[in-house]
């Protein structure tokens, strides 16, 4: 994360991945979130001199144990959060890829001590019930009018 001051850049990558069963891969953040108990793709912040595509392979791995191949962007998403009396001003760029488990049916592995502390497996007849994080839902929407040949913008 880059700063000024109060002010910080924060560049994200993360991952839509389903699985033979049409099945999507969620993370449940932890504690030391501002959301704690939602579920958010799989995914975190780049490291300084790595390509998205890379932190998207490690991040996946770090919080559900599976190793993936990255496939398309799906979408470059855009959140500013001004400063109030709780944070500072960020600024987040989310870089989000569809991916492809190598081995979607091995046991999912939790992180330890991260941002996350549970991953599992939905069908998306499941969503509706489960809280998401805005970034979830804006790159499943992205996702589903990829699938059908729309933009996500129009």
């Amino acid at each position: 994360m880059s700063s000024t001051g109060n002010r910080f850049l924060r560049v994200a990558a993360y991952a839509v991945i389903t699985d033979q069963r049409g099945r999507l891969l969620l993370c449940r953040l932890s504690d030391v979130t501002d959301a704690p108990g939602s579920w958010t793709l799989p995914g975190g912040g780049v490291e300084h001199g790595e390509h998205p595509r890379d932190t998207v392979v490690r991040e996946v791995q770090e919080e559900t144990g599976l190793r993936v191949a990255v496939g398309a962007l799906l979408d470059v998403d855009s959140v500013h959060r001004p400063a109030d009396d709780d944070h500072a001003d960020v600024h987040a760029i989310r870089v989000i890829y569809r991916a492809v488990a190598d081995d979607p049916a091995a046991p999912l592995v939790m992180e330890q001590d991260g941002s996350t502390d549970e991953a599992r497996w939905f069908g998306f007849d499941e969503l509706d019930a489960v809280p998401l994080v805005d970034l979830a839902r804006s790159a499943l929407a992205v996702a589903s009018a990829a699938a059908t040949g729309l933009t996500a913008h129009s």
